[in-house]
């Protein structure tokens, strides 16, 4: 939200979101499922693997964000002289 992402990025930002929102009810469904420490969490990995592509998004959205600010930059010193 603080990057504006909706703004810079829509595509990304829904489907990020459309995932989160997939994946938190998916926990809330097997908030009260039992499982052993050997057994293995699908939940866990579908989770790592969104919270890296939000980090992938995030960087991808502080360039856009930085390159936003160099080209308005460009354009007002083109215009100051």
């Amino acid at each position: 939200m603080e990057l504006r992402a909706a703004e810079l990025s829509p595509t990304d930002y829904t489907q990020f979101a459309q995932e989160w929102t997939a994946l938190k009810e998916r926990a809330q469904a097997d908030e009260d499922l039992i499982r052993w420490p050997w057994e293995s969490n699908d939940l866990e990995v579908a989770l790592r693997r969104l919270q890296e592509e939000g980090a992938r998004t995030v960087a991808h959205l502080k360039q856009e964000r930085e390159s936003l600010r160099r080209s308005a930059e460009a354009k007002i010193v083109r215009i100051e002289d």
